[in-house]
């Protein structure tokens, strides 16, 4: 079995934003900067990096859940969810 990758302190924060019902990348930015004061120009694109980094992180893991989301479309914000693995 391949090793554990650990998650890094905003992977785990972010994680932590992922539950109950799906979020764009818009909302998970205001909540993920919230405590800081607001998200910085380019929060977007940070938070979209940060949750492609768990996406496949959590499935080299092979963890209880899964991490999906919404296919690009332009401008508009991709959507994230959590669902339990069966």
């Amino acid at each position: 079995m391949a090793r554990q990758v650990q998650y890094s302190p905003g992977e785990q924060r972010a994680l932590k934003l992922l539950t109950g019902k799906p979020q764009d990348t818009n909302l998970l930015c205001d909540k993920f900067y919230k405590p800081d004061g607001g998200p910085p120009y380019y929060g977007r694109q940070i938070v979209l990096g940060l949750m492609n980094s768990l996406i496949r992180k959590s499935k080299h893991n092979g963890e209880k859940f899964i991490v999906k989301k919404s296919k690009r479309a332009g401008p508009w914000p991709i959507t994230f969810w959590r669902e339990d693995r069966k």
